[in-house]
């Protein structure tokens, strides 16, 4: 009995420790993905594995520093926003609404849009000033643009982009333009960085080597040409001659973990529901790409 009762304790303790609350900061903006939030302050907890790994990649694929801000689960709000608080930066989102962003869809495209739209107001530094009217409208934007750019580098293709925003609202709001308007500057992002994508290759074909280092056998494909494909088997390498501009591949689901590039610069990974999705940054007589 005694030692049930102090488990109780612990365990209360334990929830209580696991919660904290934090307020914005005065006369800063609460940037909501869907709609505003007018809450003095938020109770929330420790991001779930999902938000964490989509972040996590959108980060690395973006080049940006991921100790500039913190991610958080809430269910104070209905989507996802960015505040700042005690001079800090935050992403809260509601676990209920990234899972049913996805539900319909065959990838984390919906999830990773709305996450990375939040990255953007942060990135931009939105929310240093309250703002009306116009000028959300524009800070909105620009966080969505920045979506658009973390889409086409997690190897989006622009029949998703559609798919990737369902969960904007289709007539806006008062901080919020229309669907259509926000759907067009996600395009505009993934336009432009599709624009800087450096090719691996600059003519003919080039030779990627890959180095399985995940302990079981895995199969790296060529996007979009199936036909290009090799087997490696546990601590092997596999060499893929690919045609110019190819650095998109993917990893058969089997390898069954999430991957990360042994040189984070030259490739990241990004974990779907099928299979793991890899973007080869490529440069001058490029080492293996190690697959972990």
């Amino acid at each position: 009995m005694f030692n049930k009762i102090v488990w109780s304790l612990l365990l209360v303790s334990s929830m209580a420790q696991a919660q904290q609350i934090i307020k914005p900061d005065r006369k800063t903006r609460v940037c909501t993905a869907v709609g505003t939030s007018t809450l003095s302050e938020y109770n929330v907890r420790e991001a779930g594995p999902k938000p964490k790994r989509i972040i996590g990649g959108v980060l690395k694929l973006l080049g940006v520093n991921a100790d500039r801000f913190m991610i958080l689960a809430t269910n104070d709000i209905d989507n996802a926003l960015a505040l700042i608080s005690d001079g800090k930066r935050y992403i809260l989102y509601n676990p209920n609404f990234i899972g049913s962003v996805d539900e319909n869809e065959p990838t984390y495209y919906p999830s990773l849009c709305l996450l990375a739209h939040e990255i953007g107001h942060q990135v931009n530094l939105d929310g240093l000033t309250d703002c009306q009217g116009v000028s959300c409208r524009a800070e909105e934007l620009a966080a969505d643009k920045f979506a658009g750019c973390a889409l086409l580098r997690a190897q989006a293709s622009e029949l998703d982009l559609k798919g990737a925003t369902n969960w904007m609202s289709p007539n806006g709001d008062s901080e919020h333009p229309p669907r259509e308007v926000r759907q067009q500057k996600v395009r505009e992002g993934y336009q432009e960085c599709l624009g800087e994508t450096k090719p691996c290759t600059k003519k003919g074909t080039g030779e990627i080597w890959f180095r399985n280092k995940t302990g079981k056998a895995i199969e790296v494909i060529l996007e979009n040409d199936y036909s290009i494909k090799t087997t490696i088997e546990p601590n092997g390498t596999g060499l893929l001659t690919v045609p110019a501009g190819a650095n998109r591949f993917r990893i058969n689901r089997e390898s069954a973990m999430w991957h990360d590039a042994n040189n984070p610069t030259r490739g990241t990974m990004m974990r779907y529901k099928d299979e793991t999705h890899l973007v080869v940054q490529c440069a001058e007589n490029p080492p293996p790409i190690d697959i972990r």
